[in-house]
C-alpha cells in the first residue's frame, strides 16, 4: 500500500472545503463570520429573540439547508450583547423522559455557565455538581432509572433559582437550542414527550428554539397541549440560492488557503450547478456530492478538477456499482416508483406496484432500507413515510451515447488547440 496524502494540499488547501457540519460558536478551522445569506431569516430569528422570554420557536427545513448554522450565527451574535447561550445545541434524536429531558437542559447550561466562570451561590453549586455525577453514573451504566425516580418539582426548583441566578450576574434573557427533532420518527411520541414537560417550558426569560424538518410543526401542534405553548408560525428555511451556494464555497477555499501554494479550486461553477438542480439546493447533499466525487477520483501529480462532465461521471458510477447494481428488477422498479415522489408510504406503493402490502414493507422496503437506498422519514400513526436517500438522486447523472461522444469531441479539438499554443 502506498503512502497516505491528504488529498486537499493537491489544491493547495489545508482543509476540506466540503466539510458537512455545521458552523458552531466553538472555536473551529472555520468561523462563523464564513455564514452565507439567510438574511431574511437572520432578522426574523432576531426579532424573537428580543421577545426576551416565554419563548417556545420552531425552526424547520429539509435535513441538510442550514437550519444549525443560521441558530448558532444568530446566537453568537446575541450573546454579544448579554444573552446567555450555551455554546452547544442539545441533541433530541429519541424519546426521553420529562426527568431526562429537564437534566440534559440543566447539565448544559451548567455546564457553560462553568466555561464562563460564572459565580454561583455555594448551595446551588453543590446540588448542581451532585446532579451532574449522578448522570454521569447514569450514562456509565445506561441505566436512567435512578433519574427518572427523582422529584420533578425538585428538579423544577433547581432550575428556576438556577436560571433566576443567571439573569441576577446581568443577563438579559437566556436562549437554549434543542437541535435534531427530526431524527425521532414517531410523531406522537415526540409530541407526547414535549407535553409532559409543558409547564418546564413555561418560563419566562426563556427563548425555546426547536430544530427538526417540516413535519415537526405538524407533529406537534396536533395535540392543544402542546400547540398551546408553540409560537406560530415557525420559521421554515427555504434551500439556499445557487449564487449563495457559490460565495459559501468561495470563503470556504479562501479560509483553508496554504500561504505561499497556489490554489485550484476543485470544482467549476458547471459542477455544483448540477448538483444544486438535483438536490434542489440542499447544500449539505451538495457538499456530500462534491466530497464523493473528489476521493473517487484517481490520484495524479497534478490535481483533477470537477467538470459537469467527470460529475457526472464519477457520480453515476459510484451509485450504479455501489447500490443499483446489487438490486433486483422488482427492486429497481420500487426504488423508481419511490424517486418519483417527495414521501411516499408502503401502502400507496403497493397499490401502484401491484404487490401485497406484506411483501412490500417486509421484503422490498426492507432490502431498499439495508442497501442505504431509501430511509423513514417519519411515522404518523400506523403510517410510515419513506424516500429515496439523497445519493439515489445521482442515478440521473448518467450521459447518454451523443453526450459522450460529443464530450469527446471537444476534449479533443481542446488538446489539439493546446499543442497548437505550446508548439508555436
Amino acid at each position: 500500500m502506498s503512502e497516505f496524502n491528504i488529498i486537499w494540499r493537491n489544491y493547495g488547501l489545508s482543509d476540506n472545503p466540503y466539510f458537512h457540519y455545521p458552523l458552531t460558536m466553538q472555536e473551529t478551522n472555520i468561523p462563523l463570520q464564513a455564514f452565507v445569506g439567510r438574511e431574511k431569516e437572520r432578522g426574523e430569528l432576531k426579532r424573537i429573540i428580543e421577545l426576551g422570554g416565554d419563548v417556545r420557536y420552531m425552526v424547520v427545513g429539509e435535513p441538510g439547508i442550514g437550519k444549525t448554522s443560521l441558530i448558532n450565527y444568530v446566537k453568537s451574535e446575541a450573546s454579544k450583547y448579554r444573552f446567555f447561550t450555551p455554546k452547544n445545541e442539545m441533541e433530541i434524536s429519541r424519546i426521553m423522559s420529562g426527568n431526562e429531558f429537564i437534566i440534559l437542559t440543566i447539565s448544559s447550561i451548567y455546564t457553560e455557565i462553568k466555561n464562563q466562570k460564572l459565580p454561583l451561590t455555594k448551595e446551588l453549586s453543590e446540588k448542581l455538581d451532585a446532579l451532574y455525577e449522578l448522570t454521569q453514573y447514569g450514562d456509565m451504566s445506561n441505566d436512567i432509572a435512578n433519574l427518572t425516580q427523582l422529584n420533578r418539582q425538585k428538579l423544577v426548583d433547581l432550575y428556576k433559582k438556577l436560571i433566576e441566578e443567571i439573569i441576577n450576574s446581568g443577563f438579559q434573557s437566556i436562549i437554549i437550542h434543542y437541535d435534531n427533532l427530526d431524527e425521532i420518527k414517531d410523531f406522537d411520541e415526540l409530541a407526547d414527550m414535549l407535553g409532559d414537560v409543558r409547564d418546564f417550558l413555561m418560563q419566562k426569560k426563556i427563548i425555546f428554539l426547536f430544530v427538526g424538518d417540516r413535519f415537526l410543526p405538524q407533529s406537534l401542534l396536533t395535540k392543544k397541549r402542546v400547540r398551546d405553548i408553540f409560537l406560530s408560525p415557525s420559521l421554515e428555511l427555504e434551500a439556499l440560492s445557487f449564487n449563495d451556494i457559490m460565495q459559501l464555497l468561495d470563503k470556504r477555499i479562501n479560509y483553508f488557503k496554504i500561504k505561499d501554494m497556489n490554489t485550484i479550486i476543485p470544482h467549476t461553477k458547471e459542477a455544483v450547478k448540477i448538483l444544486f438542480e438535483i438536490h434542489e439546493g440542499n447544500i449539505r447533499d451538495i457538499l456530500n456530492g462534491l466530497s464523493t466525487c473528489i476521493s473517487s477520483l484517481p490520484r495524479t501529480n497534478t490535481p483533477i478538477q470537477i467538470t459537469d462532465e467527470i460529475l457526472k461521471d464519477v457520480l453515476y458510477k459510484k451509485i450504479e456499482d455501489k447500490i443499483i447494481s446489487r438490486l433486483t428488477k422488482k427492486e429497481k422498479d420500487i426504488l423508481l416508483l419511490i424517486a418519483k415522489h417527495k414521501f411516499i408510504t408502503p401502502t400507496e406503493i403497493a397499490s401502484k406496484v401491484g404487490v401485497k402490502i406484506q411483501n412490500v414493507s417486509s421484503k422490498y422496503l426492507t432490502n431498499l432500507k439495508l442497501a442505504e437506498a431509501v430511509r423513514e422519514r417519519g411515522k404518523e400513526g400506523r403510517n410510515i413515510f419513506y424516500e429515496i436517500t439523497p445519493p439515489i438522486k445521482w442515478w440521473k447523472l448518467k450521459r447518454d451515447e451523443n453526450e459522450i461522444i460529443e464530450s469527446k469531441l471537444k476534449n479533443q479539438k481542446r488538446i489539439q488547440t493546446l499543442i497548437q499554443e505550446f508548439e508555436s
